[in-house]
């Protein structure tokens, strides 16, 4: 496969072909939006994910300290590298309210050439050209 189209988000032609597992999906949930603003907006600007998709909505059931509980929460689905997802776990997991946060990472399959060089671009600042 030759070269995609120029990619819409950094402007520059991307390899059609990218390493298998570079990019990893990282889920977790918040109580309120503005936990989850205030969380993922430090994780994008340290370049630790290139996106944040907050769903609000979510219903939570889970059993905490003896009793089954309910809770809305804002389901957020981050975007990573690989290289950058063990960093980026930590971080969420610092900067997170929850005493116990659900933190999910997930190897993607499959993702579109152009959007995956946009997120390695942004989380290997040294590696750009």
């Amino acid at each position: 496969m030759g070269i995609d189209d120029e990619s819409r988000h950094s402007g520059k032609r991307v390899p059609a072909r990218v390493a298998e597992g570079a990019v990893v999906a990282m889920i977790t949930t918040f109580a309120t939006r503005e936990d989850a603003l205030r969380v993922c907006d430090r994780l994008v600007e340290e370049r630790l994910a290139v996106c944040a998709t907050m769903l609000p909505g979510a219903e939570s059931i889970y059993p905490w300290k003896g009793k089954i509980e309910r809770a809305g929460e804002i389901l957020t689905i981050l975007k990573t590298s690989a290289h950058a997802a063990a960093r980026a776990a930590a971080r969420l997991a610092e900067l997170h309210p929850y005493e116990t946060p659900e933190i999910l990472t997930i190897p993607a399959g499959s993702w579109n050439d152009a959007y995956t060089q946009w997120l390695l671009e942004w989380t290997h600042p040294a590696d750009r050209s």
